[in-house]
């Protein structure tokens, strides 16, 4: 499996805006992604109690378009927090490019960053 150039990949990021969090399947490539499928070590629970890695968007895209980004929400940082959910997660990302062999992206999140930062509650 070859190892994907760092702006060419396809990755699951935690993205943070205004107090909330969300995980995003993020094609960066000016190609398409087939059939990418990723894993999370330990499982990440989003706000309604869900196993994201079970999450369709997680278990298996056919087709992931050039630099398309998919995104579900996570939880409020307070409430990510408050129910002593993982904070450290390394999400295995594998997908194929038309043509070319399988592929493998890896990235680990530390989630503990999110909770010092200041963000304005409305």
């Amino acid at each position: 499996m070859n190892a994907a150039g760092p702006d060419d990949g396809v990755i699951v990021d935690v993205v943070f805006e205004d107090g909330v969090l969300y995980v995003e399947l993020a094609n960066l490539a000016d190609r398409p992604a087939l059939n990418v499928t990723c894993s999370f070590d330990p499982p990440l629970v989003d706000v309604e109690g869900r196993d994201v890695s079970e999450l369709r968007l997680f278990r298996r895209v056919e087709f992931l378009g050039p630099g398309r980004r998919v995104r579900t929400l996570l939880d409020s940082v307070a409430g990510y927090f408050e129910r002593d959910a993982a904070t450290r997660v390394a999400v295995a990302v594998e997908y194929e490019r038309p043509g070319e062999a399988r592929r493998a992206t890896r990235v680990t999140h530390d989630l503990e960053l999110y909770r010092e930062l200041a963000y304005r509650v409305c």
